[in-house]
């Protein structure tokens, strides 16, 4: 049996590694191959149902997974599961139900040949609201960004600036070109964007960390979030060369956005922002929290306070791994190492109140900026936490183990001494079997 990379999410979104068939949609996927026939050209067509209906929701369903076990892209990810489905038809003549064991074997064949395509080097180029560049160049997120001054040597994609100039569209702040790489422009476009992402994250929680702003009834929101990639982003071969007429547009982007200096100076914030990608290339988990990193930076771009609020929320959820859980144990795991856990753990009842009052009955709050800043200051402090290793651990799942443990000295003193004791017993155990087998060993 090859190696796996096509799974099926678990209810958290994650994996499921098992080789049961639990997470499949079992009932969709046999629809889809009941319903379907071959014509006389030979190709699978489907009558009498709405099959974007069933494929939406089985492309929600599974998960391809690259060999350094990072999700792939979901427009590379979608046609390796997608043309196993056509192959699994035509071999069966269609009408015969798709098995989700079937799927997964032939998939893991689409997965495992576009896994062995040589990444093809790209640049994309985009823009990010600051005032300057603080230095020549930065490796992140396995990518290089750097300042562009023009332009000139990556031009425009024809389309684009012909709506550009339609619509008046103005660059705000940096140019920047990130030299990235990919199977695909899809992969190398999602990867430099990731990069930039991770370092907006990064400076974001740097610049802001402790920090409160007030609006003083502003008609016109802006976002938590200071820095801010640009609204066109465009992809290029690395002599310059757009890619055909392909680039990638974020049509809810605000008209402007404020051009972000640092109060201190860059300075001060790129020696924080060097220490944190420092301790990220030592830590075991540094593709899980470089995640976190991201989906932190993305969820304060939105001038929508409750949707920032909502993506902050499930952040504290992944961090304390509660994801579905109880949001006890989310508000006990989050304030573990407050110093005023009272204070605290009622702070954050009022905003599961408010997160349940909005998810449930779609009503916010008279001053949901606020709201997003009290969220956005529990996630700072543990996002920090992690990126030191207080606890040392190897994942996130470890950290939250630690969360879980009692927050009192006296009972933690208790449950020490009772371990230790176990493992005084256990250590003579050992020993022997430890002899045993050796013996064993050296009689073969």
């Amino acid at each position: 049996m090859g190696k796996r990379y096509v799974f099926w999410k678990t209810p958290k979104g994650t994996p499921s590694k098992g080789s049961d068939d639990k997470h499949a949609p079992m009932a969709l996927l046999a629809k889809i191959g009941e319903s379907s026939s071959i014509n006389d050209e030979g190709n699978v067509t489907w009558e009498g149902f709405s099959l974007l209906m069933l494929e939406t929701a089985v492309r929600l369903s599974v998960v391809v997974v690259d060999p350094d076990g990072n999700e792939l892209n979901d427009n590379d990810a979608w046609p390796i599961v997608h043309s196993a489905i056509i192959s699994i038809i035509k071999r069966d003549k269609g009408g015969t139900p798709v098995t989700p064991s079937k799927l997964i074997a032939e998939a893991d064949k689409n997965a495992a040949k576009h896994f062995r395509k040589r990444p093809v080097p790209y640049v994309l180029v985009s823009s990010l609201t600051v005032d300057s560049f603080p230095c020549k160049q930065i490796r992140v997120g396995g990518c290089e960004v750097a300042p562009l001054r023009t332009r000139q040597r990556y031009p425009e994609p024809k389309v684009l600036g012909l709506q550009r100039r339609m619509r008046g569209d103005a660059i705000s702040g940096q140019l920047v070109r990130v030299k990235t790489e990919g199977r695909t422009t899809h992969e190398a476009t999602e990867r430099a964007l990731r990069a930039l992402d991770l370092l907006r994250g990064l400076w974001t929680l740097f610049a802001t960390f402790g920090s409160w702003s007030i609006g003083f009834g502003d008609r016109s929101p802006k976002p938590i979030g200071i820095i801010h990639a640009g609204r066109t982003h465009t992809l290029h071969k690395p002599d310059g060369t757009p890619i055909d007429d392909i680039y990638w547009y974020d049509p809810h982007y605000p008209v402007e956005h404020k051009t972000f200096k640092p109060k201190k100076g860059w300075k001060e914030l790129e020696k924080s922002r060097r220490w944190a990608l420092r301790r990220l290339s030592r830590l075991a988990y540094r593709d899980a929290l470089e995640s976190l990193i991201v989906r932190y930076s993305r969820a304060l771009d939105h001038a929508n306070y409750d949707i920032s609020f909502l993506h902050m929320w499930s952040l504290l959820e992944k961090i304390t791994d509660t994801v579905g859980a109880n949001y006890d144990k989310t508000i006990q795991r989050t304030v573990w190492m407050s110093e005023e856990k009272d204070i605290e753990s009622q702070l954050l009842a009022a905003l599961r109140c408010q997160r349940n009052q909005y998810v449930h009955a779609g009503t916010s709050g008279d001053q949901r900026d606020q709201i997003a800043y009290l969220v956005k200051l529990f996630v700072d402090a543990h996002l920090i936490r992690l990126i030191r290793n207080d606890f040392n651990v190897k994942d996130l799942e470890e950290y939250a183990a630690y969360l879980d443990l009692p927050s009192n000295t006296e009972t933690l003193r208790e449950k020490h001494q009772r371990l230790t004791r176990v493992l005084r017993m256990q250590q003579p155990h050992e020993a022997k079997r430890g002899r045993t087998s050796k013996k064993r060993a050296s009689t073969k």
